[in-house]
């Protein structure tokens, strides 16, 4: 019996990053990229939607990450995949679908526009916190996103 919401790989999931090499099948809409894999392994599958679910990030992403950062990781309706970093409470940088801007010392760049659900436009970009993230690398990474392959589960 599921006690409480089902999430995708359940509570505290078990998180593996790894070397994922470069981007396959580069084009203009495949950045050739070196890549890491974060694999996303539930711990029990009571609770959870999928054993496992890996997305891809730009590897200088992971360079500028530390140890107590959270990641945040968000499907939504349209099979969007967008990620986040947090430190100490404070956005260090995402990548993903955008439904709305920072200000601040947070740089926003769109990626590609998109129409959403009634017409609304979204768009999928990425956020930096100047000095802390990797501009280039959330951009990027933003771009890896949006790939038909983006996200791989394992149910």
């Amino acid at each position: 019996m599921v006690t409480g919401a089902v999430r995708l790989v359940g509570r505290s999931p078990h998180l593996t990053v790894r070397d994922a090499g470069l981007n396959p099948d580069a084009s203009d809409d495949r950045p050739h990229v070196l890549r890491h894999a974060f694999t996303l392994r539930a711990r029990a599958l009571d609770g959870a939607g999928v054993r496992s679910a890996t997305f891809y990030v730009e590897s200088t992403v992971v360079e500028r990450m530390e140890p107590g950062d959270e990641l945040h990781l968000a499907r939504s309706h349209n099979a969007s995949v967008g990620f986040s970093v947090l430190r100490a409470g404070q956005l260090v940088m995402a990548a993903g679908p955008l439904s709305g801007l920072l200000i601040g010392d947070v740089e926003v760049a769109l990626t590609d526009r998109a129409t959403g659900a009634f017409g609304i436009p979204t768009g999928v970009g990425s956020m930096c916190r100047l000095g802390f993230g990797s501009r280039l690398g959330v951009t990027l990474t933003a771009q890896l996103l949006t790939q038909d392959d983006a996200f791989e589960m394992e149910r």
